[in-house]
């Protein structure tokens, strides 16, 4: 969503292995059970021991991985990446003491490492020492500049201590480093607009939507003759000329994709689709397209993944339209300003009719792995096409409205509910379920920004333009308590223990069932929990039999981990 609550996020996403200790993300299963079988046999070297052991973490089988590290260290006593692993692991534990003395051991002998500085602020943060934390940040940002992590850590304990002065000039360094990230761009127009900096959050806003690719197409005269005629492979040989010539562009890709598509070749077809993707995350274009594909294939699943990534990436679209337009209105610019909401409105139902594809194939999915025989029970018999999808529509939002006769303290159901009835036109009900999320967590983004827009569309445009005002705002107490809620959920242990003493406190409180919905929500707001999949899991929870429903109670454990 690129709301400033995502910023406070930054830089906790990621494990703290993977930050100081680049190229650990996780392994496929052919990897490690390579690596498994080499520390069986002979000694192997040291870097794919680490590597392992640090798979082992990611596992959960943190014990297996200190034994390997004890191994390392026993041969190679003094081996900084080993020392760094796994006073990581320590502090992920909460472990914080003897993660503590760890760092120092490693300090001793390497003083000026940008990882230990920054391990050391990371660490600093979790015992709340903010002060502390920002030294060390600092110093590791300026050992190694291009060290993401110590910049957006900086700026997140800024945005905390009111300091939106020093938050900007820190993602200015980010602008520098990564010119190509458009979330940077829209998290420098929220944080100028806080400022009333109206003429600098609307530079930045514009910048970010201009580098979309969505906004621009890579055309060349010979490629689209050719494919006009039908001679896609002619048409294929010369784009792949056109990228080895110019770069790889996320748009070739997605134009490569396309004509491959044409000849019917799926793998490479989705092959492209994916590099488009891998080059710029936020390529809405690619996201529909390879969703479409899988659901040509018949991957059902796969298409539902990517319709929900794509409604993620439409709605942080949405997001930048909404700053964009606000910043202008307060800059003066009514007219321009009224029009960029509009297109901020024309935007919003590519969301609802994304989200109610991925509810219907969530649906489909279920169904077909129960057997036909309860697809029979649930859908008229000789339905087929659009009728079929109106009816899986149809069942799909009954169940959505059962569940919240059950929970109606859930702020994420009334959104999801609210977005099904959006994109059947009803809007006022619509309208209704919005109030009911944002009166539930106040701090709910993107459904705020729904209810200012659909209030707009009813003519209620002073009580719309309070709603989209309010959701551009990040009042000081909802930054420190997402703050905190942020660095307790990194200790994983901490965490659940806090939810389960919530739980005793509460026991008898209605809404008690809706804790761990709610606490994802706020998770969510920070991009601490992914929320394309956290969306899909809730949706396929409606149906708590299915063994889709099975693997989503799974996945999200994260909730209230098993220690």
């Amino acid at each position: 969503m690129s709301s400033l609550l995502e910023l406070l996020g930054r830089g906790l996403s990621s494990s703290l292995l993977e930050l100081i200790l680049p190229g650990s993300g996780p392994l496929s299963r052919e990897q490690a059970q390579l690596l498994e079988k080499e520390a069986k046999g002979k000694p192997g070297p040291t870097a794919n021991k680490l590597r392992l052991a640090i798979h082992r973490v990611q596992i959960g089988k943190e014990d297996k991985a200190r034994e390997l590290l004890q191994e390392i260290l026993d041969e190679e006593p003094g081996h900084a990446d080993v020392h760094l692993a796994w006073a990581a692991l320590e502090i992920s534990a909460g472990e914080l003491e003897e993660g503590w003395e760890r760092l120092q051991q490693v300090r001793g002998r390497h003083a000026e490492d940008a990882r230990v500085l920054y391990s050391f602020g990371y660490l600093c943060e979790r015992q709340d020492r903010r002060e502390g934390a920002l030294q060390y940040y600092q110093q590791a940002a300026a050992s190694r500049p291009y060290l993401r992590g110590a910049w957006e850590r900086q700026a997140a304990i800024c945005v905390v201590q009111g300091d939106y002065e020093g938050a900007v000039g820190h993602y200015q360094q980010l602008q520098k480093l990564h010119p190509e990230d458009v979330t940077i761009y829209f998290f420098l127009g929220l944080m100028h607009l806080h400022l009333g900096q109206y003429g600098e959050a609307i530079a930045m806003f514009e910048r970010g939507l201009t580098i979309e690719p969505d906004n621009f197409e890579l055309h060349d005269d010979q490629v689209e003759a050719l494919a006009k005629v039908g001679r896609y492979t002619e048409a294929i040989e010369r784009m792949q000329e056109i990228i080895a010539e110019q770069g790889e562009f996320a748009d070739s890709y997605v134009r490569l994709a396309d004509m491959y598509s044409k000849t019917g070749n799926d793998a490479a077809t989705v092959r492209n689709y994916e590099k488009a993707l891998e080059l710029h995350p936020g390529y809405l274009e690619a996201a529909v397209k390879l969703g479409t594909q899988h659901l040509r294939m018949k991957r059902y699943y796969e298409a539902a993944s990517n319709f929900n990534r794509s409604v993620e990436i439409n709605d942080q679209l949405i997001t930048a339209y909404v700053g964009l337009g606000m910043a202008q209105r307060l800059n003066r610019q009514e007219e321009a300003g009224s029009d960029t909401l509009e297109l901020a409105a024309a935007l919003e139902p590519n969301s609802n009719l994304l989200f109610a594809e991925m509810s219907r194939l969530q649906l489909k999915i279920a169904l077909r792995q129960k057997g036909s025989h309860d697809m029979a029970g649930m859908v008229k018999p000789g339905a087929e096409g659009s009728q079929e999808l109106d009816e899986l529509l149809d069942i799909q939002i009954e169940r959505h409205r059962q569940a919240l006769e059950e929970n109606p303290s859930q702020a994420d159901l009334h959104y999801r509910y609210g977005m099904l009835l959006r994109g059947r036109g009803e809007t006022e009900e619509a309208i209704k379920h919005l109030h009911q999320a944002v009166e539930i967590n106040p701090s709910y983004i993107k459904a705020r920004i729904k209810l200012g827009l659909a209030l707009r569309e009813m003519n209620r445009t002073e009580e719309g333009i309070e709603h989209l005002e309010q959701a551009l705002e990040l009042k000081p107490e909802s930054a420190e308590l997402h703050y905190k809620l942020g660095l307790m959920y990194c200790d994983k242990m901490q965490f659940a223990l806090a939810v389960e003493q919530l739980e005793l406190m509460l026991p008898e409180h209605p809404a008690n069932g809706d804790i761990h919905a709610n606490l994802g929500l706020a998770l969510q707001n920070m991009g601490l929990i992914d929320r394309a999949g956290a969306s899909w899991r809730a949706v396929c929870e409606l149906e708590p039999e299915s063994p889709l429903a099975f693997q989503a109670q799974r996945c999200f454990s994260t909730l209230k981990p098993v220690q």
